[in-house]
């Protein structure tokens, strides 16, 4: 299967129009053995010529780019004392355009090149026709080429590195008519991008939040789940020894901060093992001292501080022993 190029060429000589089917074919042709002080051919000339071109390889519906001799075209080339501000350059080549061609602004076609010899001097060259003309170098085209676009071809031969021939490239170069809008557009394209690529990062960030957010509700949930099933499998238990009842109902209103991870008991003592901050630990220790003077405690640190996954502080493994007292 023949791959479809990115555009194809055509190349208009004084005797011939010839076409490729790439242009990367094109750019291995001696372009420059093009007669550009070649007359501008008549009408008949023009049709004479439409007659040596065959398109049986132009693939449907590819963009095709005609390079003509600038003698084709009319061309002038003017030395000012100050640079033309890029947003008022369109509106000054139509007028050297329509003033070259003896055409109104509504019927010439032109492409223009700004090139500044100094701080305050530039040279400015324009290339025009008229929509006639174009239209006449284009028909053999327009029923097979997706578009159609004319350029001279010292431009082309003026654009030496291939990331230059791109296609969009080449038609930001190619002869158009007037756009008044065209500046005040592309500025609209590029910040409608920018604002595209800023929705992208807000959805991005606002997906990747409500993802930790989930992950974070599920585990919670699963945490106090653990804690519920706890607390109803003591209180399914039955337990006679008053000792054993308070160490039950002292843990099971421990704060939600606390992880509670295992509780032992015989009846005269107990042990409880569980995760908290050093805060955490300060209060639920004088709180059951308070609570039950007459216990004797012992609490030992199981392993070295560690910070939580969750809010960032730093928590303890204890275990604490307490005796009846009695």
């Amino acid at each position: 299967m023949r791959l479809v190029s990115a555009y194809s060429v055509a190349v208009y000589t004084a005797e011939q129009c010839i076409f490729y089917d790439s242009f990367k074919a094109a750019e291995l042709v001696a372009l420059q053995a093009i007669n550009q002080g070649s007359s501008t051919p008549d009408t008949l000339q023009l049709s004479a010529i439409h007659q040596t071109l065959s398109l049986e390889s132009l693939a449907k519906r590819t963009p095709v780019l005609i390079l003509v001799p600038d003698a084709w075209l009319v061309v002038s080339r003017s030395q000012i004392d100050h640079l033309i501000p890029s947003t008022l350059l369109p509106l000054a080549a139509l007028s050297y355009a329509a003033e070259t061609t003896f055409l109104t602004p509504e019927a010439v076609k032109f492409n223009y090149l700004q090139i500044a010899l100094s701080d305050k001097r530039a040279e400015l060259t324009v290339f025009a026709c008229s929509n006639e003309w174009a239209e006449l170098l284009c028909r053999p085209f327009y029923n097979t080429a997706k578009d159609c676009v004319i350029m001279p071809s010292s431009q082309w031969l003026d654009m030496k590195a291939p990331s230059r021939r791109s296609w969009s490239n080449c038609k930001k170069q190619a002869l158009s008519s007037y756009q008044p809008n065209k500046v005040k557009n592309q500025k609209v394209r590029t910040l409608l991008g920018y604002l595209l690529i800023l929705s992208l990062f807000v959805q991005g960030g606002a997906l990747t939040y409500l993802f930790s957010l989930h992950k974070h509700t599920e585990e919670a949930i699963l945490a106090r789940q653990e804690v519920l099933e706890l607390q109803s499998a003591w209180k399914a238990v039955h337990v006679e020894n008053d000792f054993t009842q308070s160490i039950l109902s002292v843990v099971q209103a421990l704060p939600k901060s606390v992880r509670l991870a295992a509780v032992e008991s015989d009846g005269a003592k107990a042990k409880v093992r569980m995760t908290l901050s050093q805060s955490d630990l300060d209060s639920v220790f004088i709180g059951w001292q308070h609570q039950f003077p007459h216990w004797l405690w012992e609490v030992s640190q199981t392993s070295k501080p560690a910070e939580s996954v969750h809010k960032k502080v730093e928590v303890l493994d204890v275990s604490i022993s307490i005796f009846s007292g009695s």
